[in-house]
């Protein structure tokens, strides 16, 4: 068992780091943590002092990694580290089995490491705005993830994706997908799907299966006149044929044949 008692000097650092000045029992209670767009680039060795810290915003700060100390705080559960300077997914983050939210949008991050399964309470994560293609197998150890924001990268397909059994929600706008594939069923839990601004050329007509409640396919990138199924309470873009028009999937690919081309 580590010794977190906070010190004068564990003050005098932590008030150096935030710009919040707070009495050592401040300290020791503190259960939030709001440092957004304060220009740090380092995180102190003493966070793991701050043991009933449960929530910690570092959005657009000068972040290039995550220090060990920061994996020994029991209770965090919410961490954002949206629009900082990483270049790749911190991998100590990996180590905070507590995470239940987390946010690294905007990072440049190019792939995600196998030992992202670890995070096995995570419920939503947003790797939005970084350079993705694809996401390891280990995603499929998330079952609790339920939320999933991956716009503004570049996936060409959904195959990495479809893994994630228990997803109710997933933004994929602005990527480069050509299809909605058949393992689509996979994510039968699925209620919000936003494939805006992608090249999609086909839809696996399994679609017809889920229960989405909100589907958007559409703008200048997505020309197919098609809309959801069952309790749709909102189309952006795309008031066309429903999809249970169509019996099979040959008869849906033809249809989208001859308005493709």
């Amino acid at each position: 068992m580590g010794n977190y008692e906070i010190t004068e000097e564990d003050v005098r650092i932590l008030e150096a780091w935030s710009g919040h000045k707070k009495t050592n029992m401040e300290w020791k209670r503190t259960k939030q943590l709001d440092l957004n767009g304060k220009s740090i680039n380092t995180i102190p060795c003493n966070i793991n002092k701050l043991q009933n810290l449960e929530w910690l915003n570092l959005t657009a700060n000068f972040l290039e990694d995550i220090p060990k100390e920061l994996t020994k705080l029991p209770k965090l559960e919410h961490l954002y580290l949206q629009d900082n300077c990483f270049g790749e997914f911190p991998e100590n983050v990996c180590e905070i089995s507590s995470l239940k939210y987390l946010d690294l949008a905007g990072n440049g991050i190019v792939y995600i490491p196998e030992q992202i399964g670890d995070l096995e309470k995570l419920e939503s994560l947003d790797l939005g705005h970084n350079i993705l293609s694809k996401l390891p197998d280990s995603f499929s150890k998330l079952t609790h993830l339920t939320s999933l924001h991956l716009c503004y990268n570049e996936f060409t397909d959904m195959s990495s994706i479809c893994n994630i059994p228990f997803l109710t929600t997933l933004y994929l706008e602005n990527n480069d997908i050509e299809e909605i594939p058949d393992e689509i069923a996979n994510i039968r839990n699925l209620e919000i799907l936003n494939l805006s601004n992608n090249s999609i050329k086909r839809v696996s007509l399994n679609l017809n299966n889920l229960t989405i409640l909100i589907f958007v396919l559409g703008n200048e990138k997505n020309i197919l006149p098609l809309s959801s199924n069952y309790m749709v309470k909102r189309i952006k873009y795309n008031h066309g044929v429903p999809l249970s028009k169509f019996q099979t999937q040959e008869e849906l690919d033809q249809f989208l044949s001859l308005i493709l081309n």
